[in-house]
């Protein structure tokens, strides 16, 4: 299980990847996506996935890892 911490990091990282300056515009615009952004837990690379993915397969270390931004703010 994440802590509040390493969500916040996560989501910020992926905020940040995606061109926007916070995690509230990130989630403005994985809401309204119907692919978003997501991030590996582990090694922390990033693709698109479906809003509810919570444990999609990650390409770069082949561990199912992968969270969506909706799943990781807790928003699904």
């Amino acid at each position: 299980m994440l802590s509040y911490e390493e969500k916040y990091k996560l989501l910020m990282e992926l905020a940040h990847a995606y061109g926007y300056y916070s995690k509230e515009d990130l989630l403005r615009y994985a809401i309204t996506a119907d692919i978003c952004p997501a991030i590996c837990v582990d090694c922390g690379y990033t693709d698109e996935l479906e809003p509810d993915q919570g444990q999609g397969f990650c390409e770069q270390c082949g561990q199912n890892t992968m969270q969506s931004t909706l799943t990781l703010a807790g928003l699904i």
